[in-house]
């Protein structure tokens, strides 16, 4: 259940690009803790360049582009040479297939999460839907389609974790995502807890995300890079990329 909740907690604004989100570049550092736990989980490095996302998973030699003007999303491995290619409409309809399928058989939170927004003391964005609970700490740039790239590129990674065995559906932290885009904002901090009632002693997770608002020179080459493998790399299916069969029947 730990890698469910932290599936559910990842990243994860519509099928399809606007060309007025193009021309921004930003980058992101994120740091996922468990509980209260001070060693990372999990970091990663976004990179936002003209409507372009490339989203690089740090000692995984991961790299996940997301490019909806193309409508995909590839996969990269760093160490084997291998990449892997979704079409957006594919995914989106596996996603929702899955949905119907387990809907019928499991929570409803789990499926179709109504939570209820509520701002703390604090400027929290809290959103409850027991048994799960997020709280956002957001903040909004002066560029407002910044939030578009962010919201778009959370959504669609929230659906590519749906396809590997075991993960939690994407549909919570779609709505945080939107409830987020609403407000102008991009998440500086997250905070996800799951209820004892689903597990003996519950789970939480929190995170951390340092938004940067340019690209380096380092940045650069790393997308160069990138459009180097892109061309280089041999195409596998997802079963080959992963060694894992996609869990379509395993919600």
């Amino acid at each position: 259940m730990r890698h469910v909740l932290l599936s559910l907690f990842l990243f994860t604004a519509v099928c399809g690009a606007s060309a007025t989100a193009w021309g921004q570049q930003f980058r992101v550092e994120s740091t996922v803790f468990e509980g209260a736990k001070t060693e990372p989980l999990l970091e990663t490095l976004t990179l936002f360049n003209d409507g372009v996302i490339y989203d690089f998973m740090n000692d995984a030699h991961k790299v996940t582009v997301t490019d909806p003007a193309r409508e995909r999303i590839v996969l990269l491995d760093t160490e084997r040479k291998l990449q892997c290619t979704f079409a957006m409409q594919e995914l989106g309809t596996f996603v929702e297939n899955l949905r119907d399928a387990g809907s019928k058989r499991s929570e409803p939170w789990f499926f179709d999460p109504k939570f209820e927004v509520t701002t703390d003391s604090d400027g929290w964005v809290v959103l409850a839907a027991r048994p799960l609970t997020y709280k956002v700490k957001g903040a909004k740039p002066s560029n407002s389609l910044c939030v578009t790239q962010y919201q778009r590129f959370a959504d669609w990674s929230a659906r590519l974790n749906a396809t590997r065995p075991g993960n939690m559906m994407p549909f919570a932290r779609i709505e945080v995502n939107r409830v987020m885009a609403e407000r102008g904002e991009i998440p500086e901090e997250v905070n996800l807890t799951l209820a004892s009632s689903v597990l003996k002693r519950g789970l939480s997770y929190r995170s951390k995300h340092a938004v940067i608002w340019s690209l380096s020179k380092t940045d650069r080459q790393k997308i160069e890079d990138v459009g180097e493998h892109m061309a280089e790399y041999a195409t596998v299916s997802f079963t080959e990329f992963y060694g894992d069969p996609v869990a379509a029947d395993k919600p």
